[in-house]
């Protein structure tokens, strides 16, 4: 359902495997709109803070870049993930 810019949509949750009931969302940012980037960034601003690399933003995507010769830089790489999905759940 089309109201003005914004479509109504149905969502559910799962939670430790029971699946919600279907309700009606009714505010959503249009899926490649400029507010939607624009929110994106504002959400992310603090994730170079997380890394020790050289960590680009662009859009919705996130690159990661590291020179890894010994296993310390292997170990030192991996906690970039870690470390971004502990802050994905704050």
């Amino acid at each position: 359902m089309e109201t003005g810019n914004v479509t109504m949509k149905k969502e559910s949750r799962s939670i430790n495997g029971s699946l919600s009931s279907w309700v009606e969302v009714f505010s959503s940012i249009k899926q490649g709109s400029v507010l939607g980037l624009v929110l994106f960034g504002m959400y992310v601003n603090d994730l170079p803070d997380l890394i020790g690399s050289l960590l680009v933003l662009f859009a919705d995507e996130t690159y990661v870049y590291s020179t890894v010769n010994t296993e310390e830089q292997h170990r030192r790489l991996q906690e970039y993930p870690n470390n971004i999905n502990s802050w994905s759940g704050r």
